[in-house]
């Protein structure tokens, strides 16, 4: 975690660090919650989305974490390999404008998401992987974000459990997701029954 940078914020650029699990800070009220998780076969020099970096210095591998923006809608930007991957290019997603078909015929982008104030946000999962066969570097590398909410909740409920138990929790990507509102309802329900039996 301390390998992390995170900043970035819709109206201006400014530095957010990962939510530590100890703090208890209360959340303003014009922010919320983001579930970020990164999976990539290539180390990271950095990731940004629209307003700033928010992550740098990714090895392989995967990392899950939260951080707090402001509510506002956000797009995954850039994304810089290291040095040692052998390409100087910056991966620019906004180039990539990947769409898929959602209900009625209407075009989502998978790579923009919003935040809204007062929950946890999950835009998905961002993947990076390599691909040897490409002799082009701005081709270096697909990059996809796909719904994996129910892995990824898994991925930080250990650190941030405390924050996931509180805040409703809910998908800002692209897309549908029914496994994040059903386990919101379970927990809810619940917590509403042990506090009936406490009180009764």
């Amino acid at each position: 975690m301390a390998m992390l940078l995170l900043s970035g914020c819709v109206s201006s650029v400014g530095v957010v660090h990962p939510v530590s699990p100890m703090g208890r800070a209360p959340l303003a009220p014009d922010k919320g919650y983001v579930l970020l998780h990164v999976v990539t076969d290539i180390p990271i020099e950095y990731v940004t989305i629209s307003g700033g970096r928010i992550a740098e210095a990714l090895p392989r591998g995967s990392a899950a974490w939260l951080i707090e923006l402001p509510a506002g809608r956000y797009a995954w930007r850039r994304i810089k390999p290291a040095a040692s991957t052998g390409t100087q290019h910056l991966i620019d997603l906004s180039d990539y404008r990947a769409l898929r078909r959602v209900e009625d015929w209407v075009w989502d982008d998978e790579y923009e998401f919003d935040v809204i104030a007062g929950a946890v946000n999950y835009p998905g999962t961002l993947i990076v992987n390599s691909d040897p066969a490409s002799r082009s570097s701005r081709y270096c590398c697909f990059v996809r974000v796909r719904n994996r909410s129910a892995i990824d909740l898994r991925a930080v409920l250990d650190d941030y459990g405390a924050i996931i138990d509180r805040f409703p929790i809910r998908h800002g990507g692209a897309g549908k997701d029914r496994f994040l509102s059903h386990y919101s309802e379970v927990r809810d329900r619940l917590k509403r029954s042990a506090q009936a039996e406490e009180g009764g």
